[in-house]
């Protein structure tokens, strides 16, 4: 009783765990709101790439990226699509060209991830097409590595949400297979009456389509 109590409360601590690219930009207009309408309620964010059990009581909630979360006592749902391209910068197109086809991805330099990051899918299908060597830059951060590529060193992945706001990036023309990554807004069953987590989803969820990453 006195637990169900305090999740009727939009107040107290609300734990949520992130992966660090998604948890600054797209985030926190919607942390930012809700935390303006519910002054009494105090976030603690966990910006990490590692997966969190969330049955342990680490945390609350979990914004996930990648393939849809499974598991039998967790609650997902869907904020929205990973929509990831290539990207140069204007001034490194003005330098060195830009690529227009897979087998001239390999006459350039590319940005990326370092190699604990290589499974991720978009990656993976990338590195069939070139060269270790040509890898110049990476991080195991994303927000370095896309500083690298709005800075001009090297072609890279970024999100078009983030994309978009740098207008000095081009994408590079090149198809690729399209993954079904997506941003996951995942909490334990227990949870699902939680009177903060279903007022968390709905802010989030409304700022990010607000912002423009659900592409239509």
């Amino acid at each position: 009783n006195r637990l169900t109590s305090v999740e009727g409360q939009i107040s107290g601590n609300l734990k949520i765990t992130t992966v660090v690219s998604a948890s600054s930009s797209l985030l926190y207009p919607g942390f930012k709101a809700f935390r303006d309408q519910y002054p009494q309620l105090r976030l603690q964010v966990i910006a990490t790439d590692e997966i969190i059990p969330l049955d342990q009581g680490a945390a609350h909630v979990s914004i996930r990226v990648g393939p849809k979360p499974n598991g039998p006592d967790l609650i997902v749902k869907q904020l929205t699509e990973i929509n990831i391209r290539y990207y140069a910068a204007q001034s490194y197109i003005d330098s060195f060209g830009m690529p227009k086809i897979l087998a001239e991805l390999n006459q350039h330099v590319w940005a990326l991830p370092s190699s604990e990051k290589h499974h991720i899918p978009f990656i993976k299908s990338l590195l069939q097409h070139i060269d270790p060597q040509q890898i110049v830059y990476q991080s195991n951060n994303f927000s370095d590595v896309h500083l690298a590529i709005i800075s001009g060193i090297a072609i890279g992945p970024m999100e078009q949400y983030q994309a978009r706001k740098y207008s000095q990036l081009v994408p590079i023309p090149v198809e690729f297979k399209k993954n079904s990554d997506a941003l996951w807004f995942v909490y334990h069953r227990d949870l699902k009456d939680s009177a903060r987590i279903k007022t968390l989803y709905k802010y989030v969820s409304a700022e990010i389509a607000t912002d423009g990453a659900i592409d239509t």
